[in-house]
């Protein structure tokens, strides 16, 4: 991260998201999942493109959702995790997490369509229990990275 110093204090404007290990590593992540997801959803017995339409909408809308989570990541000016009434943040440790939080909750995305995709080609009895399962951990780590940010603010 870096910020363009200014005399009134934090300007979110002037925020830049840079490059970074951990972010390309879970980049990387997001693309490795996702390969194998659509793998997965290519070998089911499908004949016309309206049959696999029909059965992974859900691929392709949590597709997009996990690539637009890992770019939205390096404009943190639109993310916005609630902290409080403030919807900006006040210091450059609460984008930090912020961005940190997007890319998670982009790694869970991903996981989420593959694992959709993998109960559906095993045919799993209780497929929608571990959806469910994966759609909680989901809401807790927003939960989790809203508190983190709440926290952050004085700092």
């Amino acid at each position: 991260m870096e910020q363009k110093k200014k005399n009134d204090g934090f300007d979110m404007k002037k925020v830049k998201v840079l490059r970074s290990q951990e972010g390309t590593v879970l980049e990387i992540a997001v693309a490795v999942l996702l390969v194998v997801a659509w793998a997965v959803a290519f070998c089911f017995d499908w004949t016309t493109p309206f049959e696999f339409l029909g059965i992974h909408i859900h691929t392709i809308m949590m597709t997009f959702a996990a690539i637009l989570m890992m770019v939205v990541a390096y404009h943190p000016q639109y993310v916005h995790f609630h902290v409080g009434r403030r919807r900006e943040y006040s210091n450059i440790r609460q984008v930090e997490l912020a961005v940190r939080g997007t890319r998670i909750l982009g790694v869970e995305m991903a996981l989420l369509v593959l694992m959709l995709n993998v109960l559906i080609a095993m045919s799993i009895i209780h497929q929608e229990v571990v959806a469910v399962i994966f759609v909680v951990l989901f809401i807790l780590t927003a939960l989790f990275f809203t508190f983190l940010i709440y926290k952050a603010r004085s700092v």
